[in-house]
């Protein structure tokens, strides 16, 4: 029954998709996650549309961050590295879209909190990639961006952020590293799992979270 009301869902849910980004793309938003509140930028990631972010955030609160490097890939309108930032870490913030980082760092000033926000795409503009926890909420829809704002969301017909995600972690040096990824059950976790193991990683299940009807999945990369 859950499979058939999954496949109801989906085919509702891929119209109602687009028009959600067409909405976070209009006008600015207010969202808090407990203390932290966020604005919203026109054209930044929405991290309330999904529950992925809910199901992260939730997990992160059981590690040791106080005191640690942390680095979040893709950070949108940044509450993922709010949060870190309020457990005491040392955050590094990034994300291609440079609205998302001048709204992260108005994020980080409304609540007086502390991160390096910068503009890159992937590790292309981080001077020092030496982290304890990297945390990535990544794009999963198979589909080309046709502009800036939609690749929070689409990683390619062919998956192809995956493929320079992975080899770009196979690269840096990660042994003291702990990388961990959201996925949920909407996106094709095989197809991504298959192209981490290409590189030579690895996923290991952290957490599975059922919210309404979807799952979602916290991995350790390794």
């Amino acid at each position: 029954m859950r499979t058939l009301v999954r496949k109801i869902s989906k085919r509702l849910f891929d119209p109602h998709l687009k028009r959600m980004e067409e909405k976070s793309s209009s006008k600015p938003r207010m969202w808090s996650w407990r203390d932290i509140n966020l604005t919203v930028a026109p054209g930044v990631f929405h991290p309330g549309l999904f529950f992925s972010t809910r199901v992260l955030l939730k997990y992160m609160l059981r590690l040791p961050l106080k005191g640690k490097k942390v680095l979040e890939l893709g950070a949108g309108s940044g509450i993922i590295s709010l949060v870190a930032a309020q457990r005491g870490a040392t955050v590094t913030s990034t994300d291609i879209n440079p609205v998302a980082i001048e709204n992260l760092k108005i994020n980080a000033i409304q609540n007086g909190l502390e991160v390096r926000a910068l503009v890159s795409d992937l590790f292309d503009h981080i001077p020092d990639p030496q982290f304890d926890f990297i945390f990535i909420n990544p794009p999963y829809y198979p589909r080309n961006p046709s502009k800036m704002a939609e690749r929070a969301w689409y990683c390619g017909e062919e998956f192809e952020y995956f493929d320079r995600l992975f080899h770009e972690l196979v690269l840096m040096d990660r042994k003291s590293t702990r990388i961990y990824m959201v996925l949920s059950e909407d996106c094709a976790i095989d197809i991504i799992r298959d192209k981490a193991v290409k590189e030579g990683l690895s996923f290991q299940l952290e957490r599975e979270r059922m919210v309404w009807l979807e799952k979602n999945y916290v991995f350790l990369i390794q």
